[in-house]
């Protein structure tokens, strides 16, 4: 079972970024959601609207501090740049079962240009039988792209589900160099300097 809401309200901003604008919120101990860019401002606000509300305020204080930092990696990130600004792990506050965070937290783990099978992050979080557990646990993720789940795919470098929308899958993938074919087979990814 979820755990209840812990915060009062959260600091919110919609950022500018080579794919569009996203929107951001954050609690004073972690950020809580990154969305998929959208083509306008308002467009990010809505969503951001419709999942949290009247609970949105300014970001400042140390909730505004860690929008300042994903606001710098998902600039670099849409831009296709690395270094520092990727460097950096984002503080993330998880709601979600045990065995969701679980999830979520090797997910976190898997490096830019790389994937793994919902198998193998199964191994890693001790549930070896249960791949498709972890791909309803990526499901349930609420966190958006805080949460790399298109680097998890499918057996046999299938690309594999993502909430209706492989396309944005192969896209991301492709920014980080990892090569989807038609079939659903992975090429190897490119390393970048």
């Amino acid at each position: 079972m979820a755990r209840p809401w812990p915060w009062g309200s959260l600091a919110a901003d919609v950022i500018e970024t080579a794919w569009g604008w996203m929107g951001l919120v954050a609690s004073p101990e972690g950020l809580l959601y990154g969305g998929f860019p959208q083509p306008e401002p308002a467009r990010a606000w809505e969503r951001l609207l419709e999942r949290y509300g009247s609970r949105l305020d300014a970001p400042e204080g140390p909730a505004g501090a860690l929008l300042e930092a994903a606001a710098a990696y998902f600039t670099a990130y849409f831009a296709g740049e690395r270094g520092a600004a990727l460097d950096a792990p984002l503080v993330l506050a998880w709601l979600g079962t045990p065995f969701e965070g679980a999830v979520w937290e090797a997910t976190c783990r898997i490096p830019y240009g790389e994937t793994l099978s919902y198998g193998e992050v199964a191994a890693l979080v001790g549930r070896p039988a249960g791949p498709r557990a972890v791909g309803q646990a990526l499901g349930r993720n609420r966190a958006g792209l805080l949460v790399p789940c298109h680097r998890v795919i499918a057996a046999g470098g299938r690309l594999g589900g993502y909430g209706g929308y492989e396309d944005r899958k192969a896209r991301l993938l492709a920014l980080e160099g990892v090569r989807v074919s038609q079939e659903g087979r992975r090429g190897r990814p490119r390393r970048h300097g």
